[in-house]
């Protein structure tokens, strides 16, 4: 169930299945005040949830219905795979939004792939209850929703009148039922809901709605009818310690109505005429609720906030657990996250995944550790890395736009024969593929979502924040772990700047890596699947240009790696360094005359530079391939303060200038005293890469330059 914020009745009922009333209103009373233990967002936001089948929604409009879909699909899949899943055979998933997030772009995907699914008689049992006031904040709705837009729906309809709950109840029960029994959507239109109060404190009703207007709403409500107000014996309250109370608040506070006419659509005056109780007990109920509220209040207004500490720790949660290189063995346990912040605590924007260091690990072009002398591109690593994890891990499923054929690269080539119905094909959509994975996820699978060109996701970029802000959002409790598959990235001709792109998409919360060959992808694909499997986003970010790059220079087929059956894990931490070893792996005795630190083809854009620089200047140039950009990895920290303390650097950007992820490390790695007195930052041109020509990216002539000014 995820619902919208208007109806806080439905949850509440929920929790009162489990808990007592005090608790209830305590929780709630938690989200309005933001205390760090509201048991939902933990005090960062006030949002409805706070049970096993309860899902957050965001502010962002209609947002929560592509999930929706994704769970009924997903967990669907799920019992049809045999796999764990979170929800029962006969579950149902609910979703409930207002008549103004209909007109969204989220709503519209998330209906086109319901609708899809029905047509390919994909089991997907959902229901879309939306509740309509006619009024989308200032915007009427002029009838549209019940003259035009149900009829167009291509799914059975429920209509119910809002101000009756009998009416509610019944159509919510047939729409449910209706769900349930052809596991296929339907749609709840819940009408006439009478909007009381303005949409937030800031609005401005009487610059859109006439005072006659204004007082019919007002005086309209579901639960009790406004007649003669009888003021309690209350003693009017305006704060709580430093929690002040609104004045519709105050008037709540100070008067219950407690004379009961004849309205067939008041759910008081319908528990009384049906003897569920008479008008006395209803108003010692009322009362009793009254100061209860008003105790909840008081407590949690005294409560601690949410700390500075608290906050970043949850973004790297449950990275906290990060594997070592050593397959074998176990992670260390995330502290908690209700552990105190103290006064003198270092907050930054990279925090370190606590009990992890990474690794400097050194490398030569040309030799990967192993013996086998059968080595291939970084295209038919990939497929072997994915081959082995849907082979492995019955949970883990690949979906995407024309995957089943092999994708447009041939990453996926014979994977959809082999694991049929776990390869999948969506229809072009990337807000309804990136809903998918989180639906995905949240039912119990473990979803690879490949996104075909770096371009496209931000067609699909509120999606992504979406995943990546729930685990902070939700203090863990509601995590997304999936794995983000960008390909089209980087340097090319063909396609322009709409396939070639060079920007990445960074956030708290999402884990980006940009690898430079099959070897490390393997490696790297292997720690994030289990990543994933603790819960976080991680996206690989895949560049057309390496997919079967074979040289670095001279026809040596340098870039070529061996299939790794059992890869070991490479940690997000870890870093990789050319030039500082021979090829029979002894260490390189002279001084370095400067080092580069790049990631994905500005490793071999810079190997080849680092050729010319020996080869035409005599310069000693080290490579170091740091591929985590989410922030700076502990092991070019390590790198950069040991092997090549003192020693010049160039970070060179793939990414455009203005836009380049290694231009974020630099604060941090002055900060940690990593950062030389000389070094220098380059990066692809700021400007949208044209169609038939790679001019505007990273270039070795750039590398070269740069180095050559920078020593």
């Amino acid at each position: 169930m995820a619902l919208h914020y208007r109806h806080l009745a439905a949850q509440l009922s929920r929790h009162l299945r489990k808990k007592p009333l005090s608790q209830v209103l305590l929780d709630r009373a938690r989200g309005h005040t933001v205390s760090a233990r509201d048991p939902v967002t933990g005090g960062v936001h006030c949002s409805l949830g706070g049970d096993d089948y309860s899902f957050i929604v965001t502010s962002t409009l209609a947002s929560q219905c592509g999930p929706a879909v994704g769970r009924a699909l997903g967990a669907t899949l799920a019992h049809h795979l045999r796999v764990p899943c979170r929800f029962e055979h006969d579950f149902v998933s609910f979703v409930s939004l207002g008549d103004g997030s209909v007109s969204n772009s989220h709503t519209a995907s998330a209906l086109t792939l319901a609708e899809y699914a029905r047509h390919r008689k994909f089991k997907c049992p959902v229901v879309f209850a939306i509740s309509n006031n006619d009024l989308s904040i200032s915007l009427k709705g002029q009838g549209w929703l019940l003259d035009s837009f149900i009829n167009h729906l291509p799914f059975p309809h429920f209509i119910c009148d809002g101000r009756d709950m009998v009416s509610m109840w019944n159509a919510t029960e047939k729409a449910i039922k209706r769900a349930r029994d052809t596991s296929s959507p339907v749609v709840l239109m819940m009408n006439n809901m009478p909007r009381r109060f303005g949409h937030a404190a800031t609005d401005r009703q009487n610059a859109y709605l006439t005072p006659e207007e204004i007082s019919r709403f007002a005086s309209t409500s579901p639960i009790t009818c406004q007649f003669s107000a009888v003021l309690l014996p209350c003693t009017p309250v305006t704060s709580f310690g430093s929690f002040n109370i609104s004045p519709s608040f105050m008037l709540t506070n100070r008067s219950i109505v407690c004379t009961f006419a004849t309205s067939r659509l008041d759910a008081c005056a319908q528990a009384i005429e049906m003897g569920v109780m008479d008008e006395a007990n209803l108003l010692r109920t009322l009362q009793d609720l009254q100061s209860q509220t008003i105790d909840a209040f008081a407590q949690a207004s005294e409560e601690s906030p949410v700390s500075a500490t608290q906050l970043m720790k949850r973004v790297n949660a449950p990275s906290d657990m990060f594997p070592t290189t050593n397959p074998d063995s176990e992670p260390q346990a995330a502290p908690s996250m209700s552990d105190a912040a103290t006064d003198n605590e270092s907050v930054t924007g990279n925090v370190a995944p606590l009990g992890w260091a990474g690794h400097v690990r050194h490398e030569h072009v040309g030799r990967d550790g192993t013996d086998t002398p059968v080595r291939q591109v970084m295209r038919k690593c990939m497929t072997k890395s994915l081959d082995d994890c849907l082979r492995q891990n019955e949970e883990v499923v690949y979906i995407g736009e024309d995957v089943c054929h092999g994708g447009y690269y041939l990453v996926t080539d014979g994977l959809a024969r082999q694991y049929p119905l776990r390869v999948a094909d969506f229809p072009p959509d990337e807000t309804s593929l990136l809903a998918c994975g989180m639906g995905y996820a949240q039912a119990g699978l473990v979803p690879i979502v490949e996104i075909p060109y770096a371009k496209y996701l931000d067609c699909g970029f509120d999606m992504l924040t979406e995943a990546a802000i729930m685990s902070w959002l939700t203090k863990g409790q509601q995590q997304n772990g999936m794995i983000i598959r960008l390909q089209g990235f980087g340097p090319g001709i063909f396609g322009g700047n709409y396939h070639t792109h060079n920007q990445i998409h960074l956030m708290p919360g999402l884990d980006v890596v940009c690898y430079s060959n099959g070897r490390d992808w393997q490696r790297g694909m292997s720690n994030a699947l289990y990543l994933a499997k603790q819960g976080r986003v991680v996206m690989l970010v895949d560049s057309t240009a390496l997919l079967n790059r074979r040289h670095v220079v001279n026809g040596d087929e340098a870039w070529k790696f061996a299939l790794e059956d059992h890869p070991e894990r490479l940690s997000l931490e870890d870093v990789m360094v050319y030039g500082t070893e021979t090829p029979e792996g002894e260490a390189i005795a002279t001084p370095f005359d400067a080092v580069v630190v790049t990631y994905s083809t500005g490793v071999p854009t810079s190997l080849v530079a680092r050729e010319m620089l020996h080869k035409e200047h005599g310069l000693n140039v080290a490579v170091i391939d740091s591929p985590y950009l989410s922030r700076v990895p502990q092991g070019l920290k390590q790198a950069l303060n040991s092997d090549f303390a003192g020693v010049p650097v160039l970070f060179a950007d793939v990414c455009k200038a203005g836009a380049s992820p290694l231009s974020g490390f630099l604060p941090e790695l002055k900060r940690q005293g990593a950062l030389p007195d000389r070094w220098a930052l380059t990066a692809s041109m700021p400007t949208y890469n044209p169609l038939g020509s790679d001019v505007t990216f990273l270039s070795e002539s750039q590398v070269v330059r740069e180095i050559r000014n920078l020593v």
